[in-house]
């Protein structure tokens, strides 16, 4: 079935005539397709209308999992930056970012904890009162940029941080989905192999039984293949003269 639908979505991308190549691949873990296709466009060749930029291929993506939806076959997290990684390392990297995360809001609740204290000097009894003000001014001002700056940095970091542990969150639970699914596929495997093996020593025992012209069934059926394959070289050796 996944079959049948990537070639139809090949065909309607790229129309049946520049599907040069198509070769099914089931000799890795994930079975999957090489095409090789002729990017043809209103006659010529164009490359660029098909597979330019990330928005093109992230546009592939989408229609090429709408094409397979109804199979079962869920597309990755759109725009996730995230490499391929073994579970443990995967669980590692979320906890190790949980702490990160914990550590910088700890950093901003002190950083609140210790906001600073502001001395304002007495103010002149009587002349030079708008030069104290101004100078009084320009220091408190200073003063709570810095913090204000310090507050805002460690909160940049919580947010980019919170950012990342809610895109490790999704994909955790998209892989907690997957590692499901390929559990119940595995189980129902593993029922039918049960089941061929039975019928297999079934059919074993059924042809020990059996005998051709007074020889057991697989001995005479060896035999049988034998004297074909010398019937063969014979007449391959009659075409030969």
């Amino acid at each position: 079935e996944f079959e049948k639908c990537a070639m139809k979505w090949l065909t309607d991308q790229y129309g049946a005539a520049n599907v040069v190549n198509v070769h099914v691949h089931k000799d890795e873990e994930t079975p999957h397709i090489h095409a090789v296709v002729v990017p043809i466009k209103d006659g010529k060749l164009n490359a660029r209308h098909f597979i330019n930029g990330r928005e093109k291929l992230s546009q592939m993506q989408d229609t090429f999992s709408e094409s397979v939806k109804h199979i079962g076959i869920e597309r990755g997290i759109k725009g996730s930056r995230a490499k391929h990684v073994d579970i443990k390392t995967f669980y590692s990297q979320l906890e190790e970012g949980k702490e990160l995360g914990r550590g910088i809001s700890e950093k901003i609740q002190k950083v609140a904890e210790n906001a600073p204290k502001i001395a304002i000097s007495t103010p002149p009894a009587l002349t030079g009162r708008e030069d104290w003000r101004l100078k009084q001014e320009l220091t408190v001002n200073k003063q709570v940029k810095e913090y204000v700056s310090k507050v805002q940095e460690e909160t940049n970091k919580l947010s980019d941080h919170i950012s990342t542990i809610h895109t490790l969150a999704n994909e955790k639970e998209y892989l907690k989905k997957r590692t499901h699914k390929a559990e119940q596929e595995n189980k129902k495997l593993k029922e039918e192999l049960k089941v061929l093996v039975k019928e297999r020593e079934g059919i074993i025992k059924f042809t020990s039984k059996l005998e051709v012209n007074g020889k057991p069934f697989m001995e005479a059926f060896n035999e049988h293949n034998k004297e074909q394959e010398k019937q063969q070289q014979k007449n391959s050796i009659k075409m030969r003269w």
